[in-house]
């Protein structure tokens, strides 16, 4: 994995779920879903260029608009509150993880804010690596 970006979060009967993650193979995997207060579901697409969040920080807040797949945009805000920091395999992944407060279309929601970034690149699958293996 090159990096990830996950936000969840709960307030009955909101439900906000997005994950925006990158491979190697896979650049741009990105999923999510919205319970609005009517108990309505929704999948979603945020307007989020991961570049815009710096590589080993962790923004304090965060804001994007989402796309609903009825086509109606809702604004998300998310603000950090408490959060750790874990470092795997000698610092090779970092993983920021955060207990946010979250405003999802006007409603105030708490969940988490993740963000993770591999920081060694030579071990990110690639195209020459690929040929190597079908040898």
């Amino acid at each position: 994995m090159n990096n990830h970006l996950w936000l969840m979060a709960v307030s009955s009967p909101v439900q906000f779920n997005y994950s925006l993650v990158s491979y190697p193979a896979l650049s741009v995997l990105e999923v999510g879903n919205f319970r609005d207060s009517a108990g309505q579901h929704y999948l979603l697409q945020a307007d989020l260029d991961f570049h815009q969040v710096a590589k080993g920080t962790i923004p304090q807040e965060l804001s994007l608009s989402v796309l609903l797949d009825d086509r109606r945009r809702i604004p998300v805000q998310a603000r950090v509150l408490a959060g750790v920091t874990y470092h795997f395999q000698d610092g090779q992944y970092i993983l920021h993880e955060n207990i946010a407060e979250f405003t999802i279309d006007g409603k105030t929601c708490r969940g988490i804010l993740e963000i993770g970034f591999n920081a060694n690149e030579k071990r990110y699958f690639n195209q020459r690596n690929l040929k190597e293996i079908k040898r």
